[in-house]
């Protein structure tokens, strides 16, 4: 609920730009560098970017969902045209350039003090936190965008979100998920 509150305040504050790799970064579960390498040539032609290199060498498309998908197609129309393959510029006109890889981190952190508005309390997340964030939501079935046949939020397996963020171990995978033994011991009793 957070990240889309977060989304519509962006766009509002017309910082679509941020908006986008607020959401491609929460769609994909993606880290940072592997964000960082997303080109704009092609984005719009499915629900995956280009190929990335993650973590161990791993190579896989980010997956992204079709509002995340509108949102780029308003960024890039506002971005109009140039010769900058990398989805994430900075600058305005013939100062125009690919961003550093440090500027991502800081425009995620700009972002939670954006969060910290809207919420009236400090809220501190990094662009990991997003990754956090999605498995914990996938797990979970919190994301009103993606339904099961009872249109109510699909939960996914572990084994599956293991998958989807590219983890050897499904420990791993775990180790991200917020724990729930108390939910789960007090609703098997009705508390």
């Amino acid at each position: 609920e957070q990240v889309m509150r977060l989304r519509e305040e962006l766009i509002k504050r017309d910082k679509l730009q941020d908006a986008v790799l607020l959401m491609v970064l929460f769609d994909s579960a993606a880290r940072r560098n592997e964000a960082f390498q997303i080109l704009k040539t092609g984005i719009l032609d499915g629900n995956r970017s280009n190929e990335v290199v993650g973590k161990r060498g791993k190579k896989y498309k980010p997956v992204y969902l079709n509002d995340t998908k509108e949102l780029i197609a308003k960024y890039l129309e506002q971005r109009g045209e140039d010769d900058i393959e990398s989805l994430w510029i900075t600058g305005k006109g013939e100062n125009r350039r690919p961003v550093a890889y440090n500027s991502l981190y800081e425009r995620v952190v700009n972002m939670s003090k954006v969060l910290s508005e809207i919420e009236g309390k400090l809220i501190e997340f990094f662009p990991h936190s997003l990754r956090h964030s999605r498995i914990e939501c996938l797990l979970q079935g919190h994301d009103v965008r993606i339904l099961d046949k009872d249109g109510k939020p699909k939960k996914f397996t572990l084994e599956e979100v293991q998958l989807f963020v590219n983890h050897s171990d499904p420990k791993t995978t775990q180790s991200y998920a917020k724990d729930h033994t108390n939910e789960i011991v007090d609703n098997m009793f009705g508390f």
